[in-house]
């Protein structure tokens, strides 16, 4: 049983890196207002997507800040 565990790690490893890969390549895709667009509701992307996001905003060396909401201890929700 305890190979299993190891298997399923690995296949949950690799497609990630694919889904990281697939991120990337349509964020390259993208038109710089696409890219403006898909940061602004970045509080509905993934992890891995905002990381990929994050890499490309970079790339280009845009001034752009991907949206993310914070919660506040009374669970206020803040748009930042």
């Amino acid at each position: 049983m305890a190979g299993r565990g190891i298997v399923l790690v690995a296949v949950k490893h690799i497609d990630q890196a694919e889904e990281s890969r697939r991120l990337q390549e349509m964020y390259v895709q993208m038109s710089e207002g696409e890219v403006r667009a898909v940061a602004d509701e970045g509080y509905d992307l993934t992890e891995l997507a905002r990381h990929a996001l994050q890499a490309e905003i970079s790339r280009r060396g845009l001034n752009v800040q991907i949206r993310v909401l914070v919660y506040l201890p009374d669970q206020t929700k803040l748009n930042y």
